[in-house]
């Protein structure tokens, strides 16, 4: 437990690190970005004027020191351009995001997974040669242009559905399903190959011989063992389907993190630039953790193996 705790923290001071340095050595000057937002002249006195209020000009460890203190205290400070207490406007979008991140999650669970057992309980049929071609197909064509064909046909063409914002009950149904429809070939196929993996062990062999029901070992026995590498694989989805977001979120508008940090980069809006990459770099941390901690719960074994 203390070399898995100090190796979080070193996580998260790598992360930290990562999260202010991006902003140094992306394009663009913040400076500039501000005067042009607020149609203010680029003079000599403005730009020096503006680094003041910014501390762009003290040195870059002692600027560090003051972000890494600061957001340790949840201080993220204030948006360059809009003025907005930083922390106050991710939460915001934030929920937003975890909204949009929960309703994918729940389809990709209510869809692959009965998917993936009928394909290894229907191994190499018709039915399973279906799914797996519609896996692929799933997995292979871009987010951005399964939004805008859901946008045209539900949205535009049939008006069943919104095509922007989050005002109304069901605007999140399109963006949800576009995030979702990758993830779901993709896991219906790692719930299928799982599961046949664990059909061919020993214990498996010794429960036919016993005459348990073949719907019991489905489930008890050839499921229940094959979740491991699932979970693991889904703590790793929450941290990307978070910072996935950006191309779904413009897309559809959706007023989530990914429509935040896109505008951020234009306006090099380095406070709200930095808390976007730490918070998705912490919360892909702390979603791994939590999914070894749910492995090691279903499989102690694993844990005796890496002690």
């Amino acid at each position: 437990m203390f070399k898995k705790i100090i190796n979080i923290l070193i996580l998260f001071f790598i992360t930290s690190c990562i999260a202010f340095m991006v902003t140094r050595i992306i394009p663009g000057d913040p400076r500039i970005a501000y005067l042009n937002t607020f149609n203010l002249p680029l003079t000599e006195d403005n730009l020096k004027y503006i680094e003041r209020e910014m501390g762009l000009n003290i040195p870059i460890w002692k600027q560090y020191y003051i972000w890494l203190k600061n957001i340790l205290n949840l201080n993220l400070g204030k948006s360059y351009i809009s003025g907005l207490d930083v922390y106050n406007y991710m939460k915001v979008s934030f929920i937003y995001s975890l909204k949009l991140m929960i309703f994918s999650i729940g389809i990709i669970i209510f869809i692959s997974f009965p998917l993936g057992i009928f394909s290894a309980v229907k191994q190499n049929t018709v039915f399973d040669k279906i799914i797996k071609w519609l896996s692929l197909i799933g997995m292979s064509f871009p987010k951005f242009w399964l939004g805008y064909i859901f946008i045209s046909l539900l949205g535009v063409k049939f008006k069943l559905l919104p095509i922007s914002g989050a005002y109304a009950k069901n605007s999140i149904i399109l963006p949800g399903i576009t995030l979702s429809l990758s993830y779901i070939g993709y896991y219906t196929q790692l719930i299928k190959e799982n599961i046949l993996i664990v059909l061919k062990k020993d214990f498996i062999k010794y429960a036919k011989l016993r005459g348990v029901n073949k719907k019991r070992i489905l489930i008890n026995y050839a499921l229940l063992n094959s979740l491991t590498p699932i979970i693991t694989s889904f703590g790793k989805t929450i941290g990307s389907l978070l910072g996935g977001t950006v191309i779904i979120e413009n897309i559809f508008a959706w007023p989530g993190l990914g429509k935040m940090i896109v505008e951020a980069i234009d306006g090099r809006d380095y406070p709200i630039i930095q808390g976007y990459i730490f918070l998705v770099s912490t919360l892909f941390i702390i979603s791994t953790e939590i999914s070894s901690l749910i492995c090691y719960w279903i499989n102690p074994r694993m844990k005796e193996k890496e002690e």
